[in-house]
């Protein structure tokens, strides 16, 4: 590591596109060598990782064919909550296409602090 090198990189966020670009550049133009090229880019994800950390026990969030199996398995009465504007549009959307193909209802209600949809006999 040299001093020069870890004075260019404070100012500026490392590992963006920019940077490494610009190492690419000096190396293209023959100003420094592969060798150091390597290092300079090791230098830039050393310094983007060294901070970051691992996050434990977040929850995945339901994706789109995930909502979909949730409809399908619920039984009449069972009922789901999202607090997600985006995820309550993609549940609506489920409940059309599910009533199309599988004359399953669905019923969809604004509740305190989001939606709940309840699966309603068929």
């Amino acid at each position: 590591m040299t001093e020069d090198f870890i004075k260019r990189q404070s100012s500026e966020k490392p590992f963006y596109v920019h940077n490494v670009k610009k190492e690419l550049d000096q190396y293209n133009q023959e100003k420094i060598s592969f060798s150091k090229l390597v290092e300079n880019l090791n230098e830039i994800a050393y310094n983007f990782y060294k901070d970051k950390k691992v996050d434990k026990g977040i929850v995945l969030p339901l994706g789109r064919s995930d909502t979909r199996q949730l409809l399908l398995i619920m039984e009449p009465g069972d009922s789901i909550f999202t607090d997600d504007i985006c995820i309550k549009a993609r549940t609506i959307n489920h409940c059309v296409r599910l009533k199309k193909s599988h004359g399953l209802k669905f019923t969809t209600r604004k509740v305190d602090n989001g939606w709940r949809t309840w699966k309603l006999e068929s």
